[in-house]
């Protein structure tokens, strides 16, 4: 059987999906879902399509050093420090001086309702920025002084309409 996605049953989904955690009923089998899709296979969507909505925060945060204990839960949205979300949608980023150590990943893209990355004072984050920060869209504040960067700066964060710092 095939599925239309369509954002009212992505949202279905992913409530689905928190309540059944919340439940603690995240490894029924065989159970009805949403629509009648078994239990394991809405589960299987369900983490999908949370790993694309918070994935990039969980990927690119995940090799770093020196991370705040509020980070050890698996939800951004709900749970960690400098994270604020609206429809668990990461929409800002405050991680400035919190020692952090790593490297910005191109998963960063998947953040699609980011409006705020505030990364400034973590002289151990290193690398090259990614290539498609850019696209970030919905970016209105990109703060990276005093953190370990180089190279140059992406030509496409210079078409960032809504960019003012």
């Amino acid at each position: 059987m095939v599925y239309q996605a369509t954002k009212i049953n992505v949202d279905k989904v992913i409530l689905h999906c928190f309540v059944l955690r919340k439940l603690g009923l995240d490894e029924i089998d065989g159970a009805s879902g949403i629509e009648g899709v078994p239990v394991a296979k809405t589960l299987k969507v369900s983490n999908a399509i949370i790993n694309g909505l918070d994935g990039a925060l969980l990927a690119f945060t995940h090799d770093w050093g020196n991370k705040p204990p509020s980070w050890n839960y698996p939800d951004p949205c709900s749970n960690w420090d400098g994270v604020s979300c609206i429809n668990s949608r990461v929409t800002s980023i405050l991680f400035s001086s919190l020692g952090l150590a790593g490297q910005l990943t191109a998963d960063i893209i998947t953040l699609s309702a980011l409006q705020i990355l505030d990364l400034s004072n973590n002289q151990e984050l290193t690398g090259n920025l990614p290539h498609n920060t850019g696209e970030l869209r919905q970016l209105k504040s990109l703060i990276l002084v005093g953190c370990g960067f180089s190279g140059s700066i992406p030509d496409s964060v210079g078409s960032l309409q809504q960019l003012v710092f």
